[in-house]
């Protein structure tokens, strides 16, 4: 039975290896920020739609149609 004993990187070959990219790096993390969820959920064609008709009540004074606006933002 013969033994091998394993032996880390030479500096040369540490070096040969750091200037062909050969590295070990760390990446930047791609996920989005808080305020990019919360921006990507809020504002959106679902709740812009909304809005346009909350708006639309609020100017021909339809408060009692526009309490299902208050439904929403209590979903938000």
């Amino acid at each position: 039975m013969s033994e091998q004993i394993y032996t880390g990187l030479s500096q040369q070959e540490v070096e040969e290896r750091i200037q062909k990219g050969l590295v070990n790096k760390v990446t930047v993390s791609t996920e989005k920020t808080t305020w990019q969820i919360i921006q990507s959920n809020v504002f959106t064609y679902f709740n812009f739609i909304f809005f346009v008709l909350a708006m639309l009540l609020v100017i021909v004074q339809s408060w009692n149609n526009l309490l299902f606006y208050l439904l929403l933002l209590s979903i938000l």
